[in-house]
């Protein structure tokens, strides 16, 4: 997944958007939604228009992003977990993971058309995020 602060002149300053693949799926989401302190919430699509489904999750201190994925009727809840990109550096499965100090990268690679040119805030760790007012 990439995840990045909406930066338009016109956008919602607690705005995201980004886009996710799922390991042997061609097919691309696109995730569009808000932060509110340390929860995310976001709607996603495969054609940018028609809202296919939508998550919730809560930033940890380590910049990692837990929820669940939900069909847009919010049924079939999906657990989720999200942890920050190194780059460069293959990341072990979940069920191998360590907890380990807050990484220096932004939460998730940020998409090079939705990144901010320089992080304003950070929110729990991760600083590709704009917090609003």
């Amino acid at each position: 997944m990439k995840l990045g602060a909406k930066t338009g002149p016109d956008d919602d300053p607690c705005g995201v958007h980004g886009e996710y693949q799922f390991v042997g799926n061609p097919s691309v989401y696109l995730v569009a939604g808000d932060h509110d302190g340390d929860t995310l919430e976001v709607e996603e699509s495969n054609d940018g228009t028609h809202i296919t489904g939508n998550g919730v999750g809560k930033f940890a201190a380590d910049g990692s992003v837990s929820g669940e994925r939900m069909d847009p009727d919010d049924s079939n809840a999906q657990p989720f977990d999200l942890r920050p990109a190194v780059p460069g550096k293959t990341l072990p499965p979940v069920s191998q993971a360590k907890p380990r100090p807050a990484p220096a990268a932004p939460l998730l690679e940020p998409a090079p058309s939705f990144a901010p040119s320089a992080p304003k805030n950070a929110v729990g760790g991760t600083s590709n995020v704009i917090i609003g007012e």
